[in-house]
């Protein structure tokens, strides 16, 4: 079995959809920045991304320290960024829990533009190690995968689904390296645009990687939900997952 690290967060996202598109939706920037003031600071951006273009894509962005607030004609996200983070996991998660709690309540009741019914929150583990791809790999497959490999194993991606309570908990589990590519700008250095292979590039770090999402998908369909102005037990149930559930899954603790 390879060895792990202290487990942290990567990333983190929580995001509330609109009940329905709002094609409009880049005409309201003045109100997002109502809503968030004091929250994320900086001047907010428009992307200029036409209304018949892919509602998805981000039609206004607030940027801040280690966080940013992107809006779609489909929803309201808060990205998190605790790249090199000394906090532990579960400081980590507090520190989302308090976002999320404050960016949840400016978005139901400042940036109320039409109601909204999910919310959803997503986190990327990261558990490092100095194993190879390989023993990476395997692990995923010996750990979620019955069957026996007919061949030595390369790759392995495992997606689940479950139900907790009034929530969906949905965990995507595979191997990950990062890889630093540096180029030398001015003076008689190289053309920086010269192409390198991947294998050139320095291996910073490898392991795995888990991203859990945690949605209220189950309640939108009992009649007469309304999303409170508050993530309701969507922590809870994140915190219950990672101290069963998920060491029951992965042999791994987290929190």
């Amino acid at each position: 079995m390879p060895e792990f690290k202290t487990p942290s967060i990567g990333n983190a996202i929580y995001l509330l959809d609109f009940a329905e598109i709002v094609p409009k939706i880049r005409l309201e920037q003045g109100r997002a920045e109502r809503a968030y003031e004091g929250f994320v600071f900086g001047q907010s951006q428009q992307t200029n991304v036409p209304d018949d273009a892919d509602p998805n894509m981000a039609r206004i962005i607030l940027d801040g320290n280690h966080k940013r607030i992107l809006i779609s004609q489909v929803k309201s996200q808060l990205d998190f960024d605790f790249e090199k983070s000394e906090l532990t996991l579960g400081q980590q998660i507090d520190v989302v829990e308090k976002n999320a709690r404050d960016f949840h309540r400016r978005t139901t009741d400042g940036f109320a533009v039409i109601d909204y019914r999910v919310h959803a929150l997503i986190v990327d583990l990261q558990y490092p190690s100095a194993n190879d791809q390989q023993a990476l790999q395997s692990f995923i497959y010996d750990r979620f995968f019955k069957s026996p490999p007919v061949l030595p194993v390369a790759s392995a991606l495992c997606q689940l689904g479950f139900r907790s309570g009034h929530y969906f908990v949905n965990i995507t589990a595979n191997a990950y390296e990062s890889r630093r590519f540096e180029i030398a700008i001015g003076g008689l250095a190289p053309n920086p645009l010269v192409a390198r292979q991947l294998k050139d590039m320095e291996l910073v770090e490898t392991g795995l990687a888990f991203r859990i999402d945690v949605n209220n998908r189950p309640r939108v369909l009992e009649p007469g939900y309304k999303l409170r102005s508050d993530p309701e037990g969507i922590f809870d149930t994140l915190r219950s997952f990672l101290t069963t559930e998920f060491i029951a899954l992965t042999g791994l603790r987290a929190i």
